[in-house]
């Protein structure tokens, strides 16, 4: 029966919970190692000492100790893809924004009716997020389209009233 002490790194200390061990007495060869990422991170794999090379990916890690060890629990902030479009496409511009835009952050839009249009809102998916031309976006967690939506602003219309003088007639033709 060996008894030793094993002591695990966390590469990323903003992507464990605080509650991870550090250090573990190892009975019988055998520790089960399981990571705990906190929100907007991702377990992505246990490196052993120096090593760039995932010992492995999978969360639960089995370790048959037989010598001094150090592990590394590795953690890496999540990603989302955030697209920003307008509707109608010729109704005005938006802000472009990064592929990958990185959880917890938040991201300012501009959206600029072309001429003969005019702003209505944001909306991402159904829901109106704004009604003003900029505005900041609530705290990216997942993926998001976010939408300025624009209308086409109606062309004055007139009355026009045709009479005719003496001999004659007027083609009432309108363009």
């Amino acid at each position: 029966k060996i008894t030793d002490v094993a002591s695990i790194e966390y590469n990323n200390t903003k992507g464990a919970t605080n509650d991870n061990k550090t250090t573990y007495t190892v009975v019988d060869n055998n520790i089960f190692l399981n990571p705990i990422s906190t929100a907007g991170y991702s377990f992505l794999g246990w490196t052993k000492e120096t090593s760039a090379t995932y010992e492995s990916t999978d969360a639960t890690y089995n370790v048959i100790v037989t010598e001094d060890i150090s592990l590394t629990a590795n953690f890496a902030k999540q990603t989302f893809t955030v697209t920003v479009t307008a509707e109608p496409t010729v109704g005005g511009t938006v802000t472009e924004v990064a592929n990958s835009v990185e959880y917890g952050t938040t991201l300012e839009l501009t959206a600029t009716p072309n001429s003969d249009y005019q702003f209505v809102n944001w909306t991402l998916g159904e829901t109106v997020v704004s009604t003003s031309e900029t505005f900041t976006t609530a705290t990216i967690t997942a993926d998001a389209e976010y939408v300025a939506n624009f209308k086409a602003i109606p062309l004055p219309t007139y009355n026009v009233n045709i009479s005719v003088n003496g001999n004659g007639s007027v083609d009432k033709t309108v363009e």
